[in-house]
């Protein structure tokens, strides 16, 4: 999975693609008893997030982990969201011309 280095997360100037990045695990391996009844879940659920999530969950996980390390540098008085780390969480959120957002994709516009 494609995650956000906390380390370049510090910076407060852009960092290069190769520096901001790493590719991770999973910190708790999904049982398969579970991972059967999510994709069921999943596979019965009508949510436009829902196709997403079952077709491509590897993507959609670190699409959405990217998200959420971005949404707690905003959320945590103790840390900064430099104007860099916004301009991402817009891109990962709403995509723009070279990347498609998290809206795109879910709704497909």
């Amino acid at each position: 999975m494609r995650s956000l280095k906390n380390s370049a997360l510090n910076s407060a100037a852009p960092v290069p693609e190769a520096a901001l990045y790493s590719e991770s695990g999973t910190s708790s391996p999904v049982s398969d008893g579970d991972r059967e009844r999510l994709q069921q879940f999943l596979s019965q659920w009508e949510n436009p997030m829902a196709r997403w999530l079952h077709d491509q969950p590897g993507e959609a996980a670190a699409h959405i982990d990217q998200i959420a390390k971005l949404r707690n540098l905003a959320a945590h008085a103790d840390s900064y969201l430099y104007q860099w780390h916004y301009e991402l969480l817009q891109r990962l959120v709403l995509g723009q011309a070279s990347q498609t957002g998290l809206l795109q994709i879910i709704y497909g516009s």
